[in-house]
């Protein structure tokens, strides 16, 4: 059961009709404007207030959630009110619709429509809550699916080879010595976890790690422990998260955000050709020249999808000769699988019947 939020008045201020939804938390620019009433949002991340702002010594939330077109947007707890699964910061099970605001600032409120002679007890007995600034029930889940599609290009999270100039490339998006991007990989599973294995590379690799030592190359108790970290929770968890922060964060500033691109499949596709190709390609502006678009320019929805179609086949050209020349026929089907996507009009990236995707023959990843 998922978390679900209704847009409400602010407790002090009942006459209001519309809430603003921002693009973060506090310090965010307004990107629209949501009708007092609205229901059914779904709940995707929650994060304390970054300018430390409290009332009745709780600092308020933020609660990220879904609207119309697949937007995703930021509202204050006093605007919203929640029902559904809210263990995954501490307070339970919400049966019935419940004042954000008085669940956390234990503060009066106006009664809900599906309440409205509810006491005060029974809306404020769950505690508050005590985990905060992480993404409910994990990462969003467009992101997670644009992780989870990549890596079935890049690798597993224990692959590991040392023949390059990286020294060492370790993980599902093969995360290199000589970039540092290791080095932060391994400083958040020794932060995250609590086994053995982290205490070893901690003791014995994590200095050597951020000094890029060119001696790890060929080194075969680093490479062992990395391969046996694979498999612990906060070992992946730490890669995605990595993942997330240096690549998917990056791509959104530098790619998508500046041209205005909302739907999941241009995004995830994006992200895709960053990891493959590097962030700074140029197949995006050769895109926009070829249907003479502004380069870098906001996209409306009807010149988002020509755009992201002849992005892909600009890239399935380039992909379809490097290929031919050094006989990688996995570069085809990587390139195959976003144009299939396109042609099958999956713009939300919902997948088949049962959810799924399939980027190469025999793997499949869950997309909803």
């Amino acid at each position: 059961m998922t978390l679900l939020a209704t847009i409400r008045n602010a407790p002090d201020y009942p006459a209001i009709g519309e809430i603003d939804v921002y693009d973060a938390p506090a310090s965010g620019k307004m990107l629209f404007k949501i009708a007092n009433g609205s229901s059914n949002r779904e709940v995707v991340g929650v994060a304390e207030d970054p300018n430390g702002a409290i009332f009745n010594g709780q600092p308020y939330l933020w609660f990220q959630m879904k609207f119309p077109g697949n937007m995703l947007g930021w509202v204050r707890d006093e605007y919203i009110d929640l029902e559904g699964d809210a263990t995954a910061y501490g307070v339970g099970m919400l049966t019935k619709r419940t004042s954000a605001f008085e669940l956390i600032h234990g503060a009066a409120s106006q009664p809900t429509e599906s309440s409205p002679s509810a006491p005060e007890s029974n809306q404020a007995e769950a505690p508050a809550p005590t985990s905060v600034a992480v993404p409910l029930g994990g990462f969003e889940p467009l992101i997670r699916a644009a992780l989870d599609i990549t890596a079935t290009f890049e690798g597993g999270y224990a692959s590991y080879q040392n023949h390059d100039s990286g020294i060492v490339s370790y993980g599902r998006f093969q995360f290199t010595l000589a970039g540092g991007a290791l080095y932060k990989v391994v400083s958040l599973y020794i932060k995250t976890s609590t086994t053995d294995l982290a205490k070893q590379l901690n003791d014995l690799y994590l200095t050597r790690i951020r000094d890029k030592d060119a001696a790890l190359r060929t080194d075969n108790g680093l490479k062992d422990l990395l391969r046996k970290a694979a498999q612990d929770e906060a070992m992946r968890y730490a890669q995605d998260e990595i993942a997330k922060q240096k690549y998917w964060n990056l791509v959104q500033d530098l790619s998508i955000q500046p041209r205005g691109l909302v739907t999941p499949l241009s995004q995830a596709l994006i992200f895709d050709m960053a990891i493959n190709h590097g962030s700074q390609h140029d197949m995006l502006t050769l895109a926009e020249e070829t249907l003479g678009l502004q380069p870098r320019g906001k996209k409306t929805l009807d010149t988002e999808r020509p755009f992201t179609t002849t992005l892909a086949n600009i890239r399935k050209d380039r992909l379809y000769k490097l290929a031919d020349k050094h006989n990688y026929g996995g570069l085809k089907v990587r390139a195959d699988f976003w144009v299939n996507m396109i042609a099958q009009a999956d713009w939300d990236l919902q997948g088949d019947a049962k959810g799924l995707v399939y980027p190469k023959p025999g793997r499949e990843v869950k997309v909803r």
